[in-house]
């Protein structure tokens, strides 16, 4: 009786516990409009890059980059392997040959493992080429049931284009502190 019970437990528990496994990025793909999890075949395929290369996309089938994915080597980032998924914001991505630091959306995936453990968000809100805004998402318990982010969010009042410096896409004090621009925003 003791086993029918603890049977019938777990068959009226899966749902829920599926229906909660089917929300938990909900919020990131409501902010994002993509899944966290990043496709392995793709990641594959970065890893597999020659270091410096880039995979160029035109995923919406107009003959322009609109994103990039590379493995970042940049000697300030703590994290290797580095992978970094660029999605062009404003259009611009088939003329620079990369992402900008003005309007476009970082995703960083810690270890290439598939999964985004942090993004930065520029945005160019005047339409002037540069930077007027940033936000940087994280949450230090992206993996655990909640399904919640942090935004480090500023804005360029001083009108220098210069705001948060980063290190692996998010902002350490001790790393980053000396090298944020905190008098302009």
């Amino acid at each position: 009786m003791k086993n029918l019970c603890i049977a019938l437990a777990l068959l009226l528990c899966a749902p829920a516990i599926a229906e909660e496994d089917a929300q938990s990025s909900s919020v990131f793909k409501r902010v994002f409009g993509i899944e966290r999890t990043l496709p392995e075949d793709r990641v594959e395929e970065v890893k597999a890059l020659p270091p410096g290369e880039r995979l160029e996309l035109d995923t919406n089938g107009d003959g322009r980059i609109d994103e990039m994915w590379y493995i970042d080597t940049a000697k300030r980032h703590t994290v290797s392997p580095l992978l970094v998924r660029v999605i062009d914001q404003n259009g611009d991505m088939h003329e620079m040959g990369r992402g900008n630091l003005h309007s476009d959306l970082y995703f960083f995936d810690y270890e290439a493992n598939g999964y985004i453990n942090a993004v930065i968000d520029y945005q160019d809100q005047t339409g002037d080429g540069n930077l007027d805004a940033m936000g940087i998402f994280f949450d230090k318990n992206w993996r655990d049931d909640m399904d919640d982010l942090t935004v480090w969010w500023s804005e360029d009042i001083g009108d220098d284009n210069l705001l948060w410096f980063d290190v692996n896409g998010n902002y350490y004090q001790a790393l980053c502190q000396w090298r944020t621009h905190f008098a302009g925003d």
